[in-house]
């Protein structure tokens, strides 16, 4: 091998290190529950830690937070169009976050725009910080999304520690919103 051949072996090697250590650093994986309908990408340290006939739970495992991810479907009946769907929910829970007297919650945040959409279809999405009497657990944040495709309304979000989703709100809007339907 000559001296040219061996400074090209080098830089491959060295190209081929970096690939592997940029694609590893973002490592997916792809988690598909057929029964829910849905398929959403998992960054390796999250894991399905609980799953039913209409819901799964998502942990980091390598988290200090308390923060959990969770999908859950519904079922739409044949005469109810589908954005009435989404828009009924996205508006009760707002409705009951800042209603409710213990727990009571504030929005914080809010995106109900015909952009807010998962997979094509239209997914306000809101943001609430929840507060009760119980001295232990005073408070706790919400991330939640409202879609619905292919006559089912999911119910998208991210619940736990409320230091943790404001430090960590767009990692966890980020993965509920690769979330697609089929």
């Amino acid at each position: 091998m000559n001296s040219f051949n061996g400074y090209l072996f080098g830089i491959r090697s060295i190209v081929l290190l970096f690939l592997i250590f940029i694609f590893s650093a973002d490592a997916q994986t792809t988690y598909t529950n057929s029964r829910l309908g849905y398929t959403i990408m998992l960054p390796e340290n999250w894991y399905v830690i609980n799953t039913s006939d209409s819901q799964d739970v998502f942990f980091d495992i390598n988290s200090s937070g308390q923060t959990y991810l969770s999908i859950v479907r519904h079922q739409i009946d044949s005469g109810t169009i589908e954005t009435y769907w989404t828009k009924f929910h996205f508006l009760m829970y707002l409705s009951t976050t800042q209603e409710w007297e213990d727990p009571w919650g504030t929005i914080l945040a809010l995106d109900s725009s015909q952009t807010s959409t998962i997979d094509g279809a239209w997914a306000p999405q809101a943001f609430a910080q929840f507060f009760t009497l119980d001295s232990i657990n005073n408070s706790w944040s919400e991330y939640i999304i409202f879609v619905a495709k292919y006559r089912s309304g999911y119910e998208l979000y991210a619940i736990g520690d409320t230091l943790d989703l404001k430090t960590k709100g767009a990692e966890y809007s980020q993965i509920l919103q690769s979330v697609t339907f089929f």
